[in-house]
């Protein structure tokens, strides 16, 4: 069996889908070692970065550099080319765009089959917290990418019974292609050393700390987060800390706004951007 995994969804500062794109590169050819995985990355940087995570030795890895972001006109243009040469018997994006010219709009004569992640349909299910996203702002053409992954795939992979009705709910799918989505949860990373933790031992004077860790959207409800380090800076007997730790986006500045509001500038620290192994 031969894979085709659309890396390119992984960025120089990655975000959920990049992380979980990585951790798919990481996994499955260790998983599945009878199988060979293709793995497409979008610029040589990015391939070194995250190539240096898979184990060395692994035989039945290839990889390809294709300097196309999946969402441009350039990639549909060319990406059907690119199958066709590799010959796969699975492509496997991991977020909602797929190369649509690639596929046969009845999915019983594709010699590839396509599988899809849709991790969630935000902007079509709570539109106001999302206003400023480009799928937001470009609905329509959202909504019909949507349509076209899910006509095109035999498989669409979400993370949650939640986002599995959401998908079919707010697109109105016809049974047979709801009966397409499978849920199966995001996984999350153990540490080998993670028993070896001690926690640490605290009394009414030990300062906490709070850690969040992602996007600055809205839906996040980050300055949610920060008026309730409001409340407990007032109601706790010992100090509190957030620690933002994500890419501040000039798009969304309600979490550097609540700080200031709720009076706690001085107990949120906003990073910026911080890699994995930072964080570890």
């Amino acid at each position: 069996m031969k894979v085709l995994f659309d890396a390119r969804w992984i960025y120089e500062k990655p975000s959920g889908i990049g992380v979980y794109a990585q951790e798919m590169i990481r996994r499955l050819p260790e998983l599945l070692d009878d199988w060979e995985f293709v793995l497409i990355f979008g610029s040589e940087g990015v391939k070194q970065k995250y190539m240096e995570s898979l184990p060395e030795g692994r035989k039945n890895v290839e990889i390809k550099v294709v300097p196309l972001p999946p969402t441009s006109l350039k990639s549909q243009l060319s990406m059907p080319g690119i199958i066709k040469e590799i010959e796969p018997d699975i492509y496997h994006s991991p977020n909602y765009i797929v190369p649509y010219m690639a596929f046969p709009a009845s999915t019983r004569t594709q010699k590839t089959r396509c599988v899809v992640n849709i991790h969630d349909v935000i902007p079509l299910v709570v539109t106001d917290y999302a206003p400023n996203s480009k799928t937001s702002r470009f609905k329509l053409l959202y909504k019909l990418c949507l349509r076209q992954s899910i006509k095109k795939s035999h498989v669409i992979i979400t993370g949650s019974k939640a986002s599995q009705r959401d998908i079919s709910d707010s697109l109105n799918l016809p049974v047979l292609q709801s009966e397409k989505i499978s849920v199966i949860l995001d996984g999350a990373e153990i540490k080998s050393d993670s028993k070896k933790h001690v926690p640490i031992k605290t009394d009414d004077t030990t300062p906490r700390t709070l850690l969040y860790v992602g996007r600055m959207d809205p839906y996040k409800n980050v300055a949610g987060l920060i008026e309730a380090v409001s409340i407990a800076k007032n109601k706790l007997p010992f100090p509190v800390k957030l620690v933002v730790c994500g890419s501040l986006d000039p798009r969304y500045p309600e979490a550097q706004i609540a700080a200031d509001q709720f009076g706690v500038k001085d107990n949120v620290v906003f990073t910026d951007f911080v890699p994995a192994e930072e964080l570890e």
